[in-house]
């Protein structure tokens, strides 16, 4: 293995120093070089082949051919750097594309030998990345057309862009890269439900697509919808339904963009499962209340035909109006959720989050409702009152 190594180092050494033998025929030079690379790349093959029929194995036959991957691409990228400062040649070119046979006869005929993790030659990321790039813009228009979550593209923007800008990139990784790419603009093109924000979430996983800032983005989008949940018990089943379906995800035999690191779905995973937890811990640390001798709590709560987006909106009228003095508004928030009944909520108490949230994030079908209410108010005034209102 070292021979072959040797002479091919010494050949590309020669090539690159732009050096021809003292000949004045070109023609008999070009003919001689060309016969020379020809040995050369028929040698290593040979070598290679007669190693995997060699009586080693395992790890040793995996050290040396991982030695192949690495010695041709190390010349790869010295004649990268060459050509980018002193100019292409027909002999550079040649041996460029000699060196770039020998590694897809490494990954082709012993792709189990092959390092996916060896890093991609530099003139083979320069063309893959360029071809990246012109699908890149594809997969934004179709994102910005299908108005994804701007957090969601922000955070493919970064990714994406900071992967363009990298000198060193293994071959899982822009396998990984071109294979999600594609698969995004498929996604966009050919999905075309209501829900394409959970869909397009549900696909990343699918795809293992295994970025912190994805799995952090997804877990506060997650959060967000709890809290829009009318009680603690909605919540509850919301975050056991959310585990249920992360079960049910089949497991991808496609590589996370980090082997590292956990699953897109196992980090998703956790975190529900944390959520779960807090759940169960806060009812176990909830004590009982024991009945004081000769008083008896009150568990009337008073009922009225608001959903809790609404009543959330009529308290922050009463607040803005100054009708009721809140300080602190979230004691008058959790006050509320104790002796307040919205309509539907049953036996359950209102969430002070949700209630939080409705209280800052109100739309105009809840602002609708609760006007039509105070414009029955006011006809109640005006029947009892004629010629008060006006």
């Amino acid at each position: 293995m070292r021979a072959i190594l040797s002479k091919l180092k010494a050949f590309v050494k020669e090539v690159r120093s732009g050096a021809e033998p003292a000949t004045s025929n070109s023609e008999t030079i070009f003919d001689g070089f060309t016969i020379q690379l020809q040995a050369h790349e028929l040698a290593f093959y040979d070598e290679v082949d007669g190693l995997i029929c060699s009586k080693q194995r395992g790890e040793r036959v995996q050290r040396k051919m991982l030695q192949y991957q690495q010695h041709c691409t190390m010349f790869m990228d010295q004649l990268f750097y060459k050509i980018k400062d002193d100019g292409q040649t027909t002999e550079r070119n040649d041996v460029m594309k000699s060196l770039s046979r020998m590694i897809d006869y490494l990954k082709n005929n012993y792709p189990h030998y092959f390092s996916m993790d060896g890093l991609v030659p530099l003139i083979e990321l320069e063309d893959r990345l360029i071809n990246l790039k012109s699908q890149h813009q594809v997969l934004f228009a179709g994102l910005r057309k299908r108005k994804v979550n701007e957090e969601i593209e922000k955070i493919f923007s970064t990714f994406y862009n900071g992967q363009f800008s990298r000198k060193k990139v293994s071959y899982r990784e822009l396998d990984y890269l071109e294979k999600m790419q594609a698969s995004l603009i498929k996604f966009l093109h050919q999905v075309s439900n209501s829900p394409l924000e959970r869909l397009l979430v549900g696909h990343l996983i699918y795809l293992n697509f295994n970025h912190r800032s994805f799995t952090a983005c997804v877990a506060e989008l997650m959060q967000n919808e709890a809290s829009q949940k009318q009680n603690e018990k909605e919540q509850y089943r919301f975050w056991c339904a959310l585990e249920r379906d992360l079960n049910s995800f089949e497991d991808v035999n496609l590589m996370g963009f980090y082997p590292g690191s956990l699953s897109a779905r196992m980090q998703l995973l956790n975190f529900v499962n944390a959520e779960i937890v807090y759940f169960h811990r806060k009812a176990d640390a909830t004590p009982t209340k024991a009945a004081l001798p000769g008083v008896v709590e009150s568990s009337f709560r008073v009922k009225i035909a608001l959903s809790t987006a609404g009543l959330a909106y009529l308290i922050r009228l009463f607040i803005e109006t100054a009708v009721v003095e809140a300080n602190p508004r979230s004691a008058l928030l959790r006050f509320i959720c104790r002796h307040v009944e919205t309509a539907g909520i049953g036996d359950e108490l209102i969430s002070a989050n949700s209630l939080g949230t409705k209280y800052k994030q109100v739309v105009q079908s809840t602002a609708l409702v609760v006007y039509r209410l105070l414009k029955r108010m006011v006809r109640a005034v005006e029947v009892q009152f004629p010629g008060v209102v006006g």
